[in-house]
């Protein structure tokens, strides 16, 4: 059985989504319809993405550049970021050979609507960024967003009351899409932060595959940078599996999003929410065994493999 996706990514800051990005590419049961970028600088984005899909040699996938600024949150600057010739932030995976990849042209909201409309009810959308993009096609395009199968986000933490990124860099956002009432299905930090790569399987994305090169080497500058110093954590990946593996059980909640005060950010499971899926528990293991697998089978994603 095939599952049909649309990847939405602030792909470049956090190593995941990169990871996220490569495995929608190489799992054989999931066609990647296409990928938006979101966030800050979202045109950078588009070019990290396309290097990665370049190097499977996958360019037929079409890479959009989706919303740079929240509704009413500002954006975060990082310390140790500089800014581009428009005063955006250079994103942190950014690299000068990427600067001649061009994005799609044209409207990501058309594009996105096209593709629903030419498979209603067959498209998941994978929200592993901020989900300023979702809900502005929700508000511009309520037709076809109702036509969605469903929206797989990695986002929110129901372990500590506490901002989650995805969540927090715009919380109203997150909130109309959690009030909108098409499937979603959840998958928050507590439960993403238990699947996390051993050193031995970061050693073993690397082989002589041009896709698998270019993202160890993103892995490799993520644990380097003096901001992290760690092993990749598989949020936005054990996500994307949700479309079609079980690695994760789910409960539904009544959740909704604090946008003041004190709970400006927080996921909030309580009665004046929306019912949608969350999972509270995961495989982590297993799964993370499986990403890597597939990650290093050169048997699927690209000719160059």
């Amino acid at each position: 059985m095939e599952y049909h996706v649309i990847l939405d990514t602030d792909i470049g800051d956090d190593i995941d989504d990169a990871i996220a990005l490569a495995l929608a590419l190489k799992m054989p049961q999931i066609v990647t319809k296409g990928v938006i970028t979101t966030y800050r600088n979202a045109k950078m984005r588009t070019k990290i993405a396309m290097a990665l899909l370049d190097g499977w040699k996958r360019m037929d996938i079409p890479v959009y550049a989706g919303e740079d600024d929240p509704e009413r949150e500002k954006y975060y600057n990082f310390p140790f970021e500089k800014q581009d010739a428009d005063g955006k932030p250079i994103i942190g995976h950014y690299e000068e050979y990427m600067r001649g990849y061009a994005c799609a042209e044209g409207d990501w909201q058309e594009f996105l609507a096209h593709q629903i409309r030419s498979d209603p009810n067959g498209i998941s959308l994978i929200g592993i960024g901020p989900l300023t993009d979702i809900a502005k096609f929700a508000d511009s395009h309520p037709e076809e967003f109702s036509l969605l199968k469903e929206i797989v986000i990695m986002g929110g933490d129901f372990a500590q009351r506490k901002p989650e990124w995805n969540i927090k860099c715009d919380p109203e956002a997150a909130q109309r899409v959690f009030s909108s009432g098409q499937r979603i299905r959840l998958i928050p930090v507590n439960i993403t932060i238990q699947c996390v790569f051993s050193a031995e399987q970061v050693q073993r994305l690397h082989n002589e595959c041009i896709g698998n090169q270019r993202l160890s080497r993103m892995i490799g500058i993520w644990i380097k940078n003096t901001h992290y110093k760690k092993l990749p954590i598989l949020h936005d990946p054990l996500a994307l599996t949700c479309v079609c593996m079980d690695f994760c059980s789910f409960t539904q909640k009544t959740v909704r999003v604090g946008l003041e005060g004190g709970e400006r950010g927080v996921t909030l499971e309580d009665g004046a929410g929306s019912e949608i899926l969350v999972a509270d528990s995961v495989r982590a293991a297993e799964a993370a065994e499986f990403i890597c697998n597939t990650l290093c089978d050169l048997r699927t994603g690209g000719e160059r493999c």
